[in-house]
Parts: structure tokens; C-alpha cells; sequence
């Protein structure tokens, strides 16, 4: 007999959370608590230091991502690892330009944010504006916070 035209049909299972890592089971997951200092003023070209606190300890340590609004007003690392055992890891920031950049911190679908207010906090006015006219940034242009949390990644906390 001839197996011709036969068709294999081999069953497809999706487990969720895949590709995310061992998970306890029946111990809650550490969640993120605050980011501190919640307002950093820095001068450009100064490098600080950020907080971040979770809820617990992590039992096996805990990769936490770091996200900066504007890369071209503050640097952050893309994560930090809170050591297991502990509740609490701190990363370096630097400050680049003038402006506003929101830094967050995410782990386990929880989120926690800081304003770094880098020089006067709005870029400095185009060479080729006027004297004595308003060349305020408006609140979409580059350097402006718009008070979203977006990675880019579009799965941040998806853990």
C-alpha cells in the first residue's frame, strides 16, 4: 500500500510564558516597588546614581529593564539584576544634553518611574530663531517627556 497523498498531523502545544524563564510555583514573584530619586536634576555630561526597590526579596535573583524615554538626554543600562537574596540594586545614569528623559524600571509586569531633568530641562532654542521670540519646545518635540513608559519592544513586563 502506498502512502502517497498521506498526511502527517503531529499536535502543536503552546506553553505560556515560554522563552521567560523558570518560574516558582506557588511563591509570589517580586514585583517593582519605587525608582529613587523620583526627580533627578543633573548637569549635562554628569553621570548619578538610580534606586530601584522591589516588593520582596528575589528569591533567584531578578533581571530588572531599565528604559530611558530619550536616549539622547540619559543613558541607563537596558537592565540591572537584583541579587538574589536581596530587594534592592542601584545602575548608573548619565545626563547627555539638555532636556527631559523618563527612566523606568520593569520586572514581572510592574513598572516604577523617575524624571531626569537634565540642564534647564528643555533643549536649547534652534540657532536660527529670532531674538525676542518663543522658541519654546512644544510638548511632542524631542527632549519633552510625553509620560509614556513605551520600550519599543512592545512586551515590556511580558515575563
Amino acid at each position: 500500500m502506498s502512502r502517497a497523498g498521506r498526511a502527517v498531523v503531529l499536535p502543536l502545544v503552546l506553553l505560556a510564558g515560554a522563552g521567560c524563564g523558570p518560574r516558582p510555583t506557588g511563591e509570589p514573584v517580586p514585583l517593582v516597588a519605587s525608582l529613587t530619586p523620583s526627580t533627578l536634576p543633573l548637569d549635562p555630561g554628569s553621570d548619578s546614581t538610580l534606586t530601584v526597590t522591589l516588593d520582596r526579596v528575589a528569591p533567584a535573583g531578578a533581571i530588572v529593564e531599565i528604559f530611558s524615554s530619550n536616549s539622547g538626554v540619559a543613558v541607563v543600562p537596558g537592565e540591572v539584576t537584583v541579587p538574589a537574596g536581596a530587594s534592592v540594586a542601584t545602575f548608573d545614569l548619565h545626563a547627555v544634553q539638555d532636556g527631559l528623559a523618563t527612566v523606568t524600571a520593569a520586572l514581572n509586569g510592574t513598572a516604577a518611574a523617575a524624571t531626569v531633568v537634565v540642564g534647564k530641562g528643555a533643549p536649547p532654542p534652534p540657532a536660527d530663531a529670532a531674538p525676542g521670540t518663543d522658541a519654546a519646545p512644544s510638548d511632542s518635540g524631542p527632549g519633552t517627556d510625553s509620560g509614556g513608559t513605551d520600550s519599543g519592544t512592545g512586551d515590556a513586563g511580558a515575563c
